[in-house]
């Protein structure tokens, strides 16, 4: 009796009883804005065309650790800035993970417009 593959979900496929993953393709990143005016509430998205994945946010090439003015969504796909500061602006970037790989997005420089 012979086995054959079969499509599960995106990424994953059932072959010989085992649960194959798939690596991950990178991700892009979907900003309101990347010139903001102080004190604006801004808000980035990671796209990504993968299922059953893990989302965490860098900025300038760092775990992003959260302030009180940030919040992330249930499932870490959205990072809201609501009052944009100084300290703020940066380079940004979010990394998608799955038990075999990891990919980072294209970085975004967010910056306070100057007027």
């Amino acid at each position: 009796m012979e086995l054959t593959s079969a499509p599960l979900h995106k990424g994953k496929v059932l072959w010989r009883g085992l649960l194959l993953v798939e690596p991950v393709t990178p991700p892009f990143i979907q900003v309101t804005n990347t010139t903001i005016k102080e004190k604006d509430p801004v808000s980035l998205t990671c796209i990504s065309k993968d299922t059953g994945i893990s989302i965490r946010w860098l900025f300038n090439g760092k775990r992003l650790e959260l302030t009180d003015r940030m919040k992330l969504s249930q499932d870490n796909i959205t990072l809201r800035i609501e009052s944009f500061r100084k300290e703020d602006s940066g380079v940004y970037e979010c990394e998608v993970s799955n038990p075999v790989s990891s990919k980072k997005s294209d970085s975004i420089q967010l910056d306070i417009m100057h007027a």
